[in-house]
């Protein structure tokens, strides 16, 4: 439906040609019409700039405000990240949680390790509520998100804060630790 919807505003709304092309993956260009896509890389006072917007719209009271901090904390004991993972994004995908489906941490772990083992160092993000004694997990759940903690690469975000504002600042200040050195 959202691909549907996404065509629609290109095509009808602004006049564009949408559909699914293969991407060279070497050079970044369309298949179709080999324009190429380009990185833009932030330079480090973006960088800065933009961990400081995200960081004060996190803390938003004391309570968020000491959370962050150890969030931050967390960061710098356990080292940059080479990816970050939005659990519940990936957990919920193909998923209608308001249809009852439930989150799938096999999913997340799948991607979990699919960059493990390729030797990358994942930083997976998920909101507590994914583990309390409410939230709907198999044994078998509970022994890969332990698995995940004894490993040191999840961080349960605290209750009344947006997951997404974890995972996004991790990134941005994984890409300024790796432009540092």
């Amino acid at each position: 439906d959202s691909l549907v919807a996404l065509k629609k505003v290109f095509t009808e709304d602004l006049k564009r040609c949408a559909e699914f092309v293969e991407m060279d993956n070497e050079i970044g260009s369309c298949g179709r019409c080999m324009g190429s896509l380009h990185s833009i890389d932030l330079v480090e006072k973006e960088l800065d700039d933009m961990c400081g917007q995200i960081e004060s719209i996190a803390r938003v009271g004391e309570k968020q405000a000491q959370a962050f901090d150890q969030f931050k904390q967390w960061l710098l004991r356990n080292g940059a990240p080479d990816v970050v993972v939005d659990g519940a994004n990936v957990g919920f995908f193909n998923a209608r949680p308001d249809q009852g489906d439930a989150l799938s941490y096999l999913q997340v772990h799948r991607v979990v390790e699919w960059f493990l083992a390729r030797k990358q160092k994942p930083l997976l993000v998920m909101h507590c509520r994914h583990f309390s004694d409410q939230a709907r997990m198999t044994a078998n759940d509970r022994a890969m998100v332990q698995q995940w903690r004894d490993q040191r690469i999840l961080y349960s975000t605290p209750a009344k804060m947006n997951d997404d504002w974890f995972w996004l600042f991790a990134g941005v200040w994984a890409t300024r630790q790796a432009k540092k050195g």
